[in-house]
């Protein structure tokens, strides 16, 4: 286990209404050195979250007596810089997109990589330039996407693109892209021949065709960011104050 002591001085709220799966859970978040509070569904967590200071929260979507997506909700629209990472089931009732589109940090299917999870908190509770930012030789990736617009605006209006805390949906068919595919992106004005934000990121989801009003597309979770354009989308971000972590996209006609 290389995770001992990973989130020392941090504390997190351990949500599963399956007793054993829920203590093998604390266990091993105490073994990577945070401070655990665990509940057994959603309402009892949120009451948690109200009355301590949580720094992340892990949480299942199906319990009774509240549910995972119930305390998405609350978490989002109350302490929306709380990174919540969800535990999905095979019989979830929320899809990776919703997830994601409600604020979720990360989705984990059950039972998961102990260790992968550890990571994913530890990672969701690091400053963007630390998480972001392009650290060595720029990676290879699987697939481009190049967007170009008059503005950010007008790619926005006109349903090429919508921003999120930690991803976005571009629109379109690509059909050679898998989900988990490492994606290069590139978002560029042609008002100024600039390029306005760059990086490479991984797709999350796929809709293949319009779904409920909302248009094909893709949603990419951004990594690997040039600090020129982290300052970039951050100063978008300010302005747009998303809840979604990766949205759905934009509404078709």
């Amino acid at each position: 286990m290389g995770y001992i002591m990973m989130l020392k001085d941090k504390t997190v709220l351990i949500v599963d209404d399956d007793d054993g799966y829920r203590e093998i859970l604390c266990d091993e978040f105490e073994y990577a050195g945070a401070k655990v509070h665990s509940a057994e569904n959603g309402m009892k967590a949120f009451e948690i979250v109200k009355s301590q200071k949580i720094d992340a929260v892990v949480s299942d979507i199906r319990m009774p007596g509240g549910s995972g997506v119930y305390l998405l909700d609350q978490i989002k629209k109350s302490y929306p810089e709380t990174p919540i990472v969800m535990l999905i089931s095979a019989f979830s009732d929320l899809s990776t997109e919703d997830a994601y589109n409600k604020g979720a940090d990360a989705l984990f299917s059950k039972p998961c990589d102990l260790s992968q999870l550890i990571q994913a908190v530890h990672l969701s509770l690091k400053p963007k330039n630390e998480r972001l930012v392009r650290k060595f030789e720029r990676l290879a990736s699987d697939f481009k996407v190049e967007i170009t617009s008059t503005s950010l605006k007008e790619a926005i209006e006109t349903q090429v693109l919508s921003l999120g805390r930690g991803g976005m949906f571009v629109a379109g068919q690509w059909e050679s892209l898998n989900i988990g595919s490492r994606v290069s992106y590139q978002l560029m004005s042609n008002n100024k021949v600039k390029q306005i934000f760059e990086g490479i990121g991984v797709c999350r989801w796929i809709r293949k065709e319009p779904e409920m009003g909302l248009v094909p597309g893709i949603g990419i979770e951004f990594s690997d960011l040039s600090q020129e354009s982290l300052k970039s989308l951050e100063n978008i971000l300010i302005q747009l104050r998303p809840r979604a972590f990766i949205p759905k996209g934009t509404d078709g006609d």
